[in-house]
Order: structure tokens, then C-alpha cells, then sequence
């Protein structure tokens, strides 16, 4: 699991640091409306999960089960082109819908006051052929992880994130390319990433040309369904405060929320390492007597807190020291400095929703995670208008912290509340609270002691490396590696 978590994060943290790069490269070379635009994107990018019907995770946790199994590879390589074969007929109809939607888009929803109609419009299409392209990505990596086969797509995902970011760097900096150049670049990134995970896939497959066969899901119907509501729901929980303040705002206050929003949400991305490698293992593991579940649990628990913790409580406590630096202007992040705290709080949190996430759909639970989401969205979507009406774009960052701290409490609870599983977790969830907690006060004690701007970062970060040091020789699991790694040297 942790070289398998390793080769995650390196993936994600180069995707986060790419969407890092883009806030002020954007915001300074086009101004906040071409950075509303490329909160439009984002949002697109992860509506399109509405439409995935649960399919990537449901074949992960197929192929695992089946892998484990023993099962035929020509048994497995049908089920894979099936799905494959669903995919891409659902990319030609987005393209088809999207490009219908567009004109709509930019003349009666968004509110544009400096870029052109024309430049909008078509920075819109170029957007939405990369969203599409970009669909079957999530199939193709989860079938790949399944085979454990972790640091390919990884290499692949690490890289198109670098490149593109480097090439917009360029292309926005010394040839001007405006923010359609932007899209141009997104989408050639794109469909270089699809192409090489088409033929990593192809390679891990003993059979390759097999024809689809329907009769597949039959095998994988009912996770796919639930899966499918976990998908809508999640999706429109994560995206619904965008979609109402991309209507309530003006597009250069949506450009700061998004950006905030992003850098909150590079925290979650965070916690995908460890849960993409933890879930065909627990798959396995669930599908037989479940004597790890304990162990895996714990291991997945700490690598998070590990990697999670110290980035997060230094973003929260030190927010303002950071923007100044990263946007190497001082009145840039004034705005979002304001809401950043908030948010990244409710990063963490929403970021520790992953591991419970995950677990009840590896044990079966598809339901308990379905009740929980729509038990949310009615609350979230109320919320977020009452916020933003009364506190503006402050208002839907504290909406958004107490949604996701709230959603986190209720996983934990469910799982406390059950006999078989509350075993495997009240340990680590008393770990996860006691780490953000010692995290959020070390994060804090520059400005305790009245140390600020690039001091402060400095001391925050080697604060909250003293607590990850910590953590990492108290927690069991992490314990256990490093004895065992001290005594294979000696």
C-alpha cells in the first residue's frame, strides 16, 4: 500500500500544484474573469462524474474481486471492453449536448463585464471538448489500479498536469495566447493523457480483442446503480455551491471563490492516494474473512494523516504569509486571504471523508453512503443561497467549512454506531482528531509569538514537521515500518 500511495500522491500533488500555478498565472497575465472561466471548467470537469454511472469504481471493485478470484482473463477482458465500449459512445454525446449548451451558457448565465462575447464562446467549446475527451480518464486508471498497476497512470496523469501547466506558462507569458490559448493547451494535454492510458490498458489485458457482451452487468448492476447515486449525489454536493454562486456573483467574485475552492480541494486530491491504493486490497479483503480490515484500516489512516495533516494546518493558520508568496504581489490575495482559512478547514475535513467513503463502498454499504449524501443536499443548497445572501462570498466559504465538518461527523458516527465495523475505526478516528487538533496549534504559534510573513511559513512548516515526526513514532502501524526498516540496516 505505500508504494502504491506514493506513486498516488506524486500525481496528485503534481495535479495541485498545477491548478496552484494556474490561479496566479491566470489572475495576473487575463485578470479574475479569465479565472472565473477556469472555475467554469473545473466545475464541468467534475459535473461529468454525474454521468459516469459508477462505473470506474464498480469495475475497480469487479476486476479485484475477480482478480482475487482467480477468475479467466478472457472473463475479465469482456467486462472491460464492455465498459470501454459504453464510454466512448458517451463521450460522442457529450460533445453533441455541449457544444448545443454552450451558446446558452455564455448569453444568459454567466455574467461577463470585460472579456468579449466571442472570446467567451469560444473559450466555452475548447472547454468542453477537453471535459469530454477527458471522461473516459477515471475508467481507464480505475482498471489499471484493480491490476495493481498504480505508477503507470500516475506517471501518465503527473505529467500531462506538468506539461500543460509549463506550456500555459509559456504560452500566456511570452506569446500571449489569451485565455483560449489556455483551453487549446488543456485540450491537446488531454487527449495525449486518454491515448497513453487507452494503451496501458490494452497492455495489462491477455485478451484484447474481445467483443462487448451486455450480459456484464448483470455481474456488476447493483453496485454500478448505487454507485451511480453516490456519483449524482456527490457531484452536485461538490459542485452545487458553484453552480448557484456562478449565478449570485459577479464572475470575478465566482474567479476568488474558485480559487479558494481549489486550493481547498487540492487537500482532497491529496487523500485519493491513499484510497486509490487502499480500495482493491479492502475489495479483496471484504470479499473473503475480513481479518485485515483492521490493519488496513489503521495503515490507511496514518499515511493520510501523514500526508494531509501538516500541509493542511499550515494553509489554514498561515494563509495570508502563503498568497503574499505565491502571488509574489502584495495586493493580489488581500480578497482570498480572507476566505482561505475557512475553506482549507473544510478541505481537511471534506478530505477525511475519503477513507469511510471508500470503506462502505468496499464492504457494500452502497446505500448508507447514497443516505448520507442526499441527506445533505437539500441542507447545503439552502445554506449556501442563505450565506451568500447575508455574507457574500464569505458567507459561502463558512457554508461550505460546516457542510463538509458536518458530512464527516455523520460517516463517523455511522460507523461507530455499527458493532462490526466500530473496531476497525475508533481508533483511527480518535488519531485523525488528535493530529489536526496538535496540527492547528503548532500551524499556529508564529503568530502566537508575532512572527510573520516568510518566517512565519517557515516556522509553521517545521512546527508541523515536528508533529508529523511525532505522529509517525506513535502511531502503530507507522511504528512497526520504521522498527522493522531499522532492523533490516542492522
Amino acid at each position: 500500500m505505500l508504494r502504491n500511495s506514493i506513486a498516488h500522491l506524486i500525481a496528485r500533488i503534481a495535479g495541485l500544484g498545477a491548478g496552484i500555478v494556474a490561479i496566479p498565472l491566470v489572475t495576473l497575465t487575463l485578470g479574475t474573469e479569465a479565472l472565473g472561466l477556469v472555475g467554469v471548467y473545473a466545475t464541468l470537469q467534475a459535473m461529468l462524474g454525474l454521468f459516469d454511472l459508477g462505473l470506474p469504481m464498480a469495475v475497480n471493485h469487479r476486476l479485484a474481486v475477480m482478480i482475487g478470484r482467480e477468475a479467466a482473463p478472457a472473463e475479465r477482458a469482456v467486462l472491460v471492453r464492455t465498459l470501454e465500449t459504453l464510454f466512448w459512445a458517451l463521450v460522442a454525446l457529450f460533445f453533441v449536448i455541449g457544444f448545443g449548451l454552450r451558446a446558452p451558457l455564455a448569453e444568459s448565465w454567466l455574467k461577463v463585464t470585460i472579456l468579449s462575447p466571442a472570446t467567451v464562446d469560444t473559450a466555452l467549446g475548447v472547454m468542453i471538448a477537453a471535459v469530454a475527451i477527458r471522461f473516459p480518464v477515471a475508467f481507464y486508471t480505475n482498471v489499471l489500479f484493480a491490476h495493481e498497476r498504480h505508477i503507470f497512470p500516475n506517471a501518465v496523469t503527473a505529467a500531462s498536469a506538468i506539461l500543460r501547466i509549463l506550456v500555459s506558462v509559456v504560452a500566456l507569458v511570452w506569446l500571449n495566447v489569451g485565455i483560449v490559448g489556455f483551453f487549446v493547451i488543456q485540450l491537446i494535454g488531454s487527449v495525449a493523457e486518454v491515448a497513453l492510458l487507452v494503451g496501458g490498458v490494452w497492455r495489462a489485458q491477455a485478451h484484447r480483442w474481445v467483443r462487448p457482451r451486455w450480459a456484464v452487468f448483470r455481474d456488476i448492476g447493483a453496485m454500478a446503480g448505487g454507485l451511480t447515486l453516490i456519483s449524482l449525489t456527490a457531484v452536485v454536493l461538490s459542485q452545487i455551491d458553484k453552480i448557484i454562486l456562478s449565478k449570485l456573483l459577479s464572475l470575478g467574485d465566482f474567479g476568488l471563490y474558485s480559487a479558494g475552492y481549489t486550493l481547498a480541494a487540492g487537500l482532497v486530491a491529496l487523500s485519493y492516494p491513499v484510497g486509490s491504493a487502499l480500495f482493491p486490497q479492502l475489495s479483496r479483503n471484504l470479499d473473503g474473512k475480513g481479518v485485515d480490515t483492521k490493519r488496513i484500516v489503521q495503515t490507511a489512516t496514518e499515511l493520510t494523516i501523514l500526508i494531509l495533516v501538516p500541509l493542511g494546518c499550515v494553509m489554514v493558520m498561515q494563509a495570508e504569509p502563503l498568497l503574499r508568496l505565491l502571488f509574489l504581489v502584495k495586493p493580489a490575495p488581500d480578497a482570498l486571504a480572507g476566505i482561505l482559512p475557512v475553506m482549507m478547514l473544510g478541505g481537511i475535513a471534506q478530505a477525511f471523508v475519503t477513507l469511510p467513503h471508500l470503506f462502505q463502498v468496499a464492504a457494500g454499504r452502497v446505500a448508507t453512503v447514497v443516505w448520507i449524501n442526499v441527506g445533505f443536499l437539500v441542507p447545503y443548497g439552502a445554506g449556501i443561497l442563505v450565506a451568500t445572501a447575508t455574507g457574500g462570498v464569505s458567507g459561502a466559504a463558512a457554508a461550505f467549512a460546516v457542510f463538509n465538518i458536518a458530512r464527516l461527523l455523520v460517516h463517523w458516527s455511522v460507523l461507530l454506531a455499527n458493532r462490526h465495523t466500530q473496531s476497525s475505526w475508533r481508533a483511527s478516528i480518535g488519531m485523525i482528531l488528535a493530529s489536526v487538533a496538535g496540527g492547528l496549534i503548532l500551524a499556529g504559534v508564529p503568530a502566537m509569538i508575532g512572527i510573520s510573513g516568510l518566517g512565519a511559513i517557515i516556522a509553521a512548516v517545521l512546527s508541523v514537521a515536528v508533529l508529523a515526526v511525532i505522529a509517525a513514532l506513535t502511531m502503530p502501524r507507522a511504528r512497526e515500518r520504521l522498527c522493522a526498516l531499522c532492523e533490516a540496516r542492522t
